[in-house]
């Protein structure tokens, strides 16, 4: 089984509208998180389709923060390309909680690694039994990982 130990995985602060960074291009720092088309959440424990979620951002991801309203941020998802209403190729508009991004990563460390299992568990040690940090979906980038593998 090969384990994956992602160095540096905590490093970066969280992001929240009291701290906001320099900058407005941030990363999605949870497994995956919901882009909706207004600044509300989805129904708890309903799983009848919702209208309102336009697709799933993943960890890594890097979105361009465009405003900010109570908790939420109206983000444009570089990563994931649509033809808009602009005539022209721009990342996925919509909401996202402020509290699921933070600051990018300094300049050097883009990720070198993408999840290209269904999901991937982040451990604390490259030990079978060490405690897990982080479950991560098919496609989600990490920096710094170090692939340990069984002799």
């Amino acid at each position: 089984m090969i384990l994956l130990l992602v160095l540096l995985l905590f490093c970066f602060p969280c992001f929240s509208e009291e701290g906001s960074p320099d900058s407005s291009l941030l990363i999605v720092h949870v497994p995956a998180v919901d882009l909706r088309r207004e600044p509300v959440p989805a129904k708890k424990n309903d799983f009848s389709h919702d209208p309102l979620q336009e697709t799933q951002l993943f960890y890594g991801e890097k979105v361009k923060v465009l405003e900010q309203k109570n908790g939420w941020s109206r983000v444009e998802a570089l990563e994931q390309l649509e033809w808009t209403h602009h005539e022209k190729w721009e990342g996925y508009p919509g909401w996202v909680r402020s509290d699921h991004l933070t600051v990018t990563p300094p300049s050097g460390w883009e990720p070198d690694q993408v999840i290209t299992a269904p999901t991937a568990e982040i451990r604390e040690k490259p030990e079978e039994d060490a405690p897990v940090l982080l479950r991560l979906f098919l496609g989600a980038r990490i920096v710094g990982a170090q692939l340990i593998a069984p002799l």
